[in-house]
């Protein structure tokens, strides 16, 4: 990304918004020590699925973020925006050429570290092949939330992203 924002606390779009030429990624945040908890994950793909909608903003809901993206991190001396390239300015001015352009790519990207892939795919193997599973039910849960998140992504255009541990 050629400027990365911290839209952290209060009126918040995402934790993170990466921006680059044709792209604009949201990165929603969520630290947990849990490991098959459904609430957990569901807690994230909910702030998730609420702000998709800002994926796709008006010139005048990007001017509204232009002072708070412009100050420091709360009571830190860190700068919100990360760019080697760039201000704040130049930063919306990007986004608001991505808005018009038919080849704009949109991303809603889950930051969770609570969630591991390899125990999830073994999980579902595990089911596959009648074998017991650990929190079988969580399992279920954190499936619809999972299907809730794509489906709301690509309802929306956008693209569904998850990091997760490996």
């Amino acid at each position: 990304y050629t400027h990365f924002i911290c839209d952290d606390c209060n009126d918040e779009w995402a934790d993170h918004i990466g921006i680059s030429d044709e792209k604009v990624s949201f990165f929603v945040s969520k630290h947990n020590e849990s490991k098959d908890s459904a609430s957990d994950f569901q807690d994230v793909v909910s702030q998730a699925l609420k702000n998709l909608g800002y994926l796709t903003p008006t010139m005048g809901q990007l001017n509204g973020k232009l002072e708070r993206w412009s100050r420091l991190y709360q009571t830190s001396q860190m700068n919100r925006l990360r760019s080697n390239n760039g201000t704040v300015q130049d930063a919306v001015t990007m986004w608001g050429n991505n808005v018009m352009s038919p080849n704009y790519i949109r991303e809603m990207c889950l930051v969770v570290d609570f969630m591991s892939k390899s125990d999830f795919t073994q999980q579902l193997d595990d089911i596959a092949n009648n074998r017991p599973v650990a929190h079988k039910s969580e399992l279920f849960q954190r499936l619809w939330i999972l299907s809730s998140f794509v489906n709301g992504c690509l309802e929306c255009g956008v693209k569904p992203v998850i990091y997760c541990k490996n």
